[in-house]
C-alpha cells in the first residue's frame, strides 16, 4: 500500500496533475489523486489529496557544524511543483528564522521528490514552527532542516536531530524518507 501511495503521489505531482509527460491516474483532478482498480473504477480508499495543494514550496536539508568537507557540511533543497533547486549559500539553520538561501542551481530529473510534502505536512501538524526536535548537531552528528511555505500564510520550519536516540520513534520512518531524498538529491549529476 505504501508503494502504491508513493507511486500515485509521484504521478500526480508534476504540475499538480496537469501538463505532465506522465499519464496521471484516471481521476487525478489537481486536488486529489486516486488509484484505479482493475475494473477501471476508483477505490475511494486509495485516494490522496494532491500533496502540493496549498503549498508554494518546501525546503529539506541536513547540516553539520563541524565537518572536514565544507561543501557537504550543509545541503538544502527547495522543492516545488516547478522543480528542485539546491541552495548555494549553505547557511547554518536556526530555530528562530527560516533559512536564508540562494536556490539557484536546478537539480534535473527530480520532480518525484514532491511526495515528501506528505511527510512535511504531517510534521507541521504535530510540531509548532520553530520547534527543535532533539538536539540537532549537539554532538557533531548533524540535524535536518525542514520548511514549508504555504500559499496563504507564513512559513513553517523545524530543526530535527539526526541522532535517533534523541527523537521520538514515531518519526523514524519519516526521517528515513527525508534522509534518502536528501542523499539522492545531493548525489544527483548536475
Amino acid at each position: 500500500m505504501r508503494t502504491l501511495t508513493l507511486l500515485v503521489a509521484a504521478l500526480c505531482l508534476t504540475s499538480a496533475c496537469e501538463d505532465s509527460e506522465v499519464e496521471p491516474p484516471p481521476s487525478c483532478d489537481g486536488t486529489r489523486c486516486c488509484a484505479a482498480q482493475d475494473d477501471g473504477q476508483d477505490d475511494a480508499l486509495n485516494c490522496l489529496p494532491d500533496p502540493m495543494t496549498g503549498i508554494e514550496y518546501f525546503v529539506i536539508g541536513d547540516f553539520y557544524g563541524e565537518c572536514v568537507d565544507g561543501a557537504s557540511c550543509i545541503d538544502n533543497f527547495k522543492i516545488s511543483i516547478d522543480g528542485v533547486w539546491e541552495d548555494t549559500l549553505d547557511n547554518y539553520p536556526n530555530s528562530t528564522d527560516t533559512l536564508v538561501g540562494s536556490f539557484d542551481v536546478e537539480v534535473p530529473d527530480s520532480s518525484g521528490h514532491t511526495y515528501l510534502a506528505y511527510t512535511l505536512t504531517s510534521l507541521s501538524q504535530e510540531f509548532e514552527s520553530g520547534s527543535v526536535i532533539g538536539q540537532p548537531d549537539a554532538g557533531d552528528w548533524g540535524g535536518y532542516y525542514l520548511e514549508i511555505k504555504f500559499d496563504d500564510g507564513p512559513s513553517w520550519h523545524v530543526l530535527v536531530d539526526k541522532n535517533r536516540d534523541n527523537v521520538p520513534a514515531a518519526l523514524y520512518d519519516r526521517l528515513d524518507n527525508l534522509d534518502l531524498a536528501i542523499t539522492e538529491l545531493d548525489q544527483a549529476d548536475y
